[in-house]
């Protein structure tokens, strides 16, 4: 076979495979995409509004701050080699399976591996008002008191501390909840699209000849990064929870979202919670875990009875608290 014709095969696969229409991703769910045409996406626009209070015969003028926070556009790519003498011999079948691969991750695998990464260094990933996107203080917003069973000391804001009784068995646990709604402007994770993949080749190239190797390779071009801090939080857990540990974590999560709300504009201005009166549950949270929680969380978020000690069970009122997603990346 030619090399010409071996190309404009694997561009066709190429092409074939970009237009596969995949069923919604996990990351979807807590995540906004962003187009963009440049390299870096600013995103000042992310300072609250001034509230909405009774006019009382004079404007109540607030000055935004400006908030500086933006996406950078990482460079990633996917390559590999074909011998020029496959090509010649036809020899090729599978090479087109390995571009249809190569597309498949370079799609949802690849956001989502990235997304999740980025949930996983939320504690030194810097959110929009200059504080890292899991921390125990932050620039813009307020929070409520930190339940009792949070560790005291460690915990506060968005990022909380449990330790459970079989701690001695020196496991860590790592879990993040996010809420998120359809109608607004972010959800907790962002992913910045500045340039989806593209087919690229050496083929036709004199050195592709003299190596005897023909080339082929897909560029892209994307960001990753976090939305409002007060729609996440995270728990790390010292030791594996039991069932009305993990459900002392799931009620205290749930404290801790009613607490936040908005920075005031003007120090008048009444304080507005941003979870006030909203219902939880699995249309509009999710819950991440890493694996080692994965089926205590599966029996607390499932089970219509479950055990809380022994021959003792009780009706479960967590069950279809949120979505589970459990991911290796957040493994500590």
């Amino acid at each position: 076979m030619q090399v010409s014709l071996f190309t404009n095969l694997l561009r066709t696969e190429f092409l074939n495979s970009m237009q596969v229409v995949a069923k919604p991703a996990e990351y979807e769910r807590y995540t906004t995409t962003v187009p963009t045409t440049t390299r870096n996406t600013p995103f000042g626009w992310m300072t609250p509004a001034p509230g909405i209070n009774k006019y009382e015969g004079h404007r109540r003028l607030a000055t935004l701050d400006s908030i500086n926070y933006s996406i950078d556009a990482i460079e990633f790519d996917g390559s590999f080699q074909v011998p020029l003498i496959d090509i010649e011999d036809d020899n090729v079948g599978g090479y087109r399976r390995r571009m249809r691969d190569l597309v498949m991750k370079a799609g949802q695998p690849f956001k989502s591996r990235w997304v999740m990464t980025t949930v996983k260094n939320g504690e030194s990933t810097p959110c929009f008002d200059g504080s890292n996107f899991f921390a125990t203080t932050h620039n813009v917003g307020g929070w409520g008191s930190t339940p009792a069973q949070f560790v005291s000391g460690t915990s506060g804001a968005n990022l909380m501390n449990f330790t459970a009784a079989a701690s001695s068995d020196g496991t860590n646990h790592v879990m993040v909840w996010f809420i998120h709604e359809d109608e607004i402007m972010l959800k907790p994770m962002v992913y910045v699209s500045r340039q989806e993949p593209q087919f690229r080749t050496d083929a036709g190239d004199s050195l592709s000849s003299y190596t005897k190797t023909v080339k082929y390779w897909l560029d892209l071009r994307a960001g990753f990064g976090v939305g409002y801090w007060w729609d996440a939080i995270l728990v790390k857990i010292a030791g594996t929870p039991t069932i009305p540990e993990m459900q002392l974590i799931i009620d205290g999560m749930r404290q801790v979202a009613r607490g936040f709300y908005l920075p005031k504009a003007l120090s008048s201005d009444p304080t507005e919670y941003v979870h006030e009166q909203r219902s939880f549950g699995p249309s509009n949270t999710s819950l991440l875990s890493s694996s080692g929680l994965e089926w205590i969380l599966t029996h607390v978020l499932n089970e219509e009875r479950i055990g809380i000690s022994s021959n003792t069970f009780t009706n479960n009122i967590y069950r279809g608290f949120s979505h589970l997603i459990v991911s290796n990346i957040l493994n500590p």
